[in-house]
């Protein structure tokens, strides 16, 4: 992990490769609104924004989104990432952790995990023991 990466606070769990074989095939789209689980039209726009751009190499939504992204997109070539923790708040790497294994149980090609932005302000050491405790309960 770089600096910029740990100042961002965020942990990608799981490889970033680009299903497509144009490596410019980098954008991610993001539909982070908790609402976009709830919300048929939220979630409708962002499917289709996804199916518009071929150069959109995955689709980031909140975990309870995850099954449902993976039917819609499927076929397309586009992963379906899951968001851990966004907006960022305090919550236990415990919680974070279970909302990882239940991103892979849904299906979830990529995990993004925002790390707690207090640690990342003033406890690096916190920030590399969360991210040792993610990384190694998600492979575990």
């Amino acid at each position: 992990m770089n600096a910029q990466q740990l100042m961002a606070g965020v942990l990608q769990i799981g490889p970033r490769r680009s299903p497509h074989p144009d490596p410019e095939t980098t954008f991610e789209h993001c539909i982070n609104h908790p609402d976009c689980a709830t919300n048929q039209e939220t979630f409708d726009s962002g499917v289709a924004i996804v199916r518009d751009a071929p150069k959109i190499a995955s689709m980031c939504v909140p975990v309870t989104a995850v099954d449902r992204a993976k039917r819609e997109l499927a076929g397309s070539g586009t992963r379906v990432c899951a968001v851990v923790n966004y907006p960022p708040t305090d919550e236990s790497v415990d919680r974070k952790l279970d909302k990882v294994l239940e991103a892979m149980e849904e299906g979830a090609d990529d995990v993004e995990v925002f790390l707690s932005p207090n640690n990342v302000r003033s406890a690096p050491h916190l920030v590399r023991e969360e991210i040792d405790r993610l990384a190694h309960g998600a492979i575990a």
